[in-house]
């Protein structure tokens, strides 16, 4: 174990509507943790079936999880042990049924530290006053002594079970549109009211593009411009750090995504 490794605790939640770039920047996100080798084990939750080739790709594991398997004696730590890369598909378990799956995983993800918790589509998996996924909370809060990071991927923040989104330390969102989401999103990104200058646009983007991002500012209004951020721009919030910036998903500043992982 590597003991540095240990002080991350990377909490990230990203928010965006359907084909705006939040399932695209998961993925990438995931692939920079294997390159540089960051985590021993890594768990996906998705029931999106889109979603797997390219995890597949990554030399991942693909099991589906479905209500036959869900019923037979199944060692969730021991099949992590084993795989260490895993999507788990959910597919024909019932709303009632997910967090006794998901409660076990982020348990058996605890207990082994190293490791990255990824929930995509977690309207799905983990909403607001339904079945409280106490396991997955209690990952997120103590990552830090475990050596654990959590990524929770989803279209609105009112979907999902607010202490979940209350432990994140980073915070991404591409355009939303609910209201309640754009008003509890727009808190993390302070900076951008009454924006006077160009400091919060990411100075690794070309000509044009922060030319776009530019008239994307002159809202000066977190709120509208989370309402109108074009597809694969997003705006970023690193709590830990106080970095705030809009940038796109077509050229990333990996170094303002991941300001720990190279301590």
């Amino acid at each position: 174990m590597n003991y540095d490794q240990m002080e991350w605790n990377n909490r990230f939640g990203i928010f965006g509507t359907s084909g705006t770039g939040k399932s695209w920047l998961i993925k990438y996100i995931v692939k920079q943790y294997l390159k540089y080798n960051k985590r021993r084990y890594y768990v996906i939750i998705d029931e999106n079936i889109r979603n797997i080739q390219e995890y597949e790709e990554m030399g991942f594991h693909i099991e589906e999880i479905n209500r036959d398997i869900f019923n037979h004696n199944f060692s969730v730590i021991d099949f992590l042990r084993y795989h260490e890369k895993v999507v788990f598909l959910i597919n024909d378990l019932l709303p009632a049924e997910i967090p006794d799956f998901l409660n076990p995983v982020a348990d058996s993800l605890y207990s082994l530290g190293d490791s990255l918790f990824v929930i995509d589509e977690a309207h799905y998996f983990i909403q607001r006053g339904k079945n409280n996924p106490e396991s997955v909370i209690r990952y997120e809060r103590g990552g830090r002594k475990q050596g654990s990071d959590f990524i929770v991927g989803s279209h609105r923040t009112t979907d999902l079970n607010p202490d979940v989104v209350n432990l994140l330390n980073c915070v991404i969102s591409f355009r939303v549109n609910e209201v309640n989401t754009i008003e509890r999103l727009s808190r993390y990104y302070d900076q951008f009211n009454n924006v006077k200058n160009n400091d919060l646009i990411d100075p690794e983007m070309n000509k044009s593009q922060k030319n776009k991002a530019k008239k994307i500012l002159k809202e000066n209004d977190p709120r509208l411009i989370l309402k109108k951020l074009p597809n694969r721009y997003f705006l970023y919030s690193d709590d830990k750090n106080g970095i705030q910036e809009i940038s796109t998903s077509n050229i990333l500043n990996i170094w303002k995504l991941f300001p720990v992982m190279y301590n």
